[in-house]
């Protein structure tokens, strides 16, 4: 998104992570699939080969590789231990394995609300002041239900905020596109459970939740 990753670390709760060469072919590959779609749903006026070649140039060409941590918890992982940044964190479709999508499942469970107030609380004992969270989710319905965005949110006065075990908080400023769309630009692929593809499905309704840090009230 920048041409390079200095001072960016991707961490992720698997085991494994795939080599910078495979990556870099995936992302090859998702770009010119995102490409596609992009201009079926965005009549995009620029010529497509010549958006798929300058998006595909950039990825040929990051100067050097990402920072990539496995098996990191994002709701317990110390990230002073590996000497993380914590100026601005990006928390992108969280999710859990226990949640079976269903009409009535959905309005009930409360697994993923649990994992992003557990995310927030966490990371409010390592932010400071000023500090910002990125939660990247889809706004399709049948997946939003399981946010349960309506009990984490509080509304005081004329804002939305969410209140941390620690006494600090986070009030909501708003939500972005532009930050979903470069990272489809340049080959971000949703990885959904194994066995589904999902990812056009949320492609057009992905939303980036902005969350600032700010002590006692």
């Amino acid at each position: 998104m920048r041409n390079g990753w200095n001072g960016i670390t991707a961490t992720t709760l698997e085991e494994e992570i795939p080599s910078v060469e495979r990556a870099q072919l995936d992302a090859m590959r998702a770009s010119v699939e995102n490409g596609r779609f992009e201009k079926e749903i965005k009549h995009n006026e620029e010529p497509f080969d010549e958006a798929i070649f300058r998006r595909l140039n950039a990825i040929l060409n990051l100067s050097s590789s990402p920072r990539r941590l496995t098996q990191i918890d994002a709701t317990k992982s110390d990230p002073f231990q590996f000497n993380l940044s914590l100026e601005n964190i990006w928390f992108q479709c969280p999710w859990s394995n226990e949640v079976i999508i269903s009409p009535e499942k959905a309005d009930r469970d409360k697994t993923v609300g649990n994992l992003l107030r557990d995310f927030i609380n966490h990371f409010s004992k390592y932010q400071n002041v000023g500090n910002f969270l990125v939660i990247g989710i889809t706004m399709l319905s049948m997946y939003n239900k399981c946010y349960r965005l309506d009990d984490l949110l509080k509304k005081v006065e004329n804002d939305f905020i969410v209140e941390c075990t620690d006494g600090g908080f986070y009030q909501y400023i708003g939500f972005d596109d532009a930050l979903i769309e470069e990272a489809l630009l340049y080959g971000y692929r949703h990885k959904a459970l194994p066995g589904f593809d999902i990812h056009f499905e949320l492609y057009k309704f992905h939303r980036s939740l902005i969350f600032k840090k700010f002590d006692k009230r």
